[in-house]
């Protein structure tokens, strides 16, 4: 967050926002707000009203989505196989559990963009 709020300026330009904000507050993002989700760690919120063809970007994201649930499945897969808490080091399991996360949490915000892109295109069709 540090680094994020150094570089706010530069974000701006980069992006052609007038503000950015970080970490903001769930209840002061507007609706009209698309996601997308860089890294497990790192979401960019956007107002897109009129901006993006929602159709486009949710099916970039059912792209990203398809790319990343066979790694967390696989990764479920060895965790769960048998011998792997006797044959593994410790540092490997770690390591391997906070991987795991990290799939979820992306997995979890790849979903949450597709619905909102969704929630987004109905608001403007209407």
């Amino acid at each position: 967050e540090p680094m994020l709020r150094n570089q706010v300026d530069d974000i701006k330009t980069l992006g052609k926002a007038s503000a950015v904000d970080i970490n903001p507050n769930d209840k002061s993002v507007p609706k009209s707000v698309g996601l997308i989700v860089i890294d497990d760690q790192t979401k960019v919120l956007m107002d897109l009203t009129g901006l993006i063809d929602f159709d486009s970007e949710i099916k970039k994201l059912e792209k990203s989505l398809k790319n990343a649930s066979p790694a967390m499945t696989n990764l479920e897969r060895k965790i769960s196989a048998p011998g792997y808490e006797a044959n593994v080091n410790d540092a490997l399991k770690q390591a391997n559990v906070e991987k795991l996360e990290g799939l979820k949490k992306k997995i979890a915000d790849i979903e949450e963009g597709i619905e909102n892109f969704k929630k987004l295109a109905a608001l403007e069709k209407k």
